[in-house]
């Protein structure tokens, strides 16, 4: 290979790590950026717990922060986010490095995984709410669309990890009801005249609080039963 050649690839690939740096920064890519860190710490964290090595770190931390909006893109027909950003895969690499810098000095506060997995559920599930709605009008779509955002990179995660995913546990308090209350709301606030940033602040506050008091208060669905058994 000439230099020349080599030359030409190097800049080649620095235009592709960071031809995301020239484009205008938006609102929902700040959202984004943030869905992503929380989730794939909530991934590292995981991978943590069953000592995994670090390449299995990443594998898990990747599936988590990418997998529920993967999912969105594909059955909406559009570009998939990470594909169309790749700066989210570099995001979703620094929180797994970050958790694993952190984890090496200290011990991760009690029921960490759970707030990870409360705001990424938060963040992911407004997201794809925000997303649908632009290519549907149909509400059952968007409420769909949503959760699945939310939802199922919580649930690879733990699958890949051997474990029943959250949404599935009968011992687990509010988790998809929390993130369907934030669809609702934020459908609801979205007819009104209102600013496009307080929407999405209120819904995923609205997640985060009910997801973590029902943590707190132990609030849970009835788990469904056979008579006599």
């Amino acid at each position: 290979m000439t230099k020349a050649l080599q030359a030409q690839l190097n800049v080649s690939t620095i235009r592709f790590l960071i031809h995301d740096l020239d484009k205008p920064m938006m609102m929902i890519d700040y959202v984004y950026f943030a869905a992503v860190f929380v989730c794939a710490v909530s991934g590292a964290i995981v991978a943590a717990r069953m000592q995994l090595d670090w390449v299995g770190a990443a594998a898990l931390s990747l599936a988590t922060a990418l997998g529920g909006g993967t999912f969105r893109d594909i059955i909406l027909n559009r570009t998939v986010f990470w594909i169309a950003e790749p700066i989210n895969i570099w995001v979703s690499i620094a929180a797994t490095c970050f958790t694993i810098i952190y984890l090496k000095y200290f011990k991760p506060p009690h029921k960490s995984l759970r707030l990870f997995d409360a705001i990424g559920l938060a963040f992911f599930t407004i997201l794809g709410a925000e997303i649908a709605s632009q290519y549907h009008d149909s509400t059952i779509i968007i409420v769909l669309m949503a959760l699945f955002t939310g939802v199922l990179g919580g649930v690879i995660r733990d699958v890949l990890s051997n474990e029943v995913p959250y949404i599935f546990r009968p011992t687990e308090t509010l988790y998809s009801v929390s993130a369907l209350v934030g669809v609702v709301l934020f459908l609801t606030l979205s007819k009104l005249p209102m600013n496009e940033f307080m929407i999405n602040a209120i819904a995923i506050s609205a997640i985060i609080i009910i997801r973590l008091a029902s943590i707190y208060f132990n609030l849970r669905l009835p788990s469904l039963r056979i008579n006599g058994e």
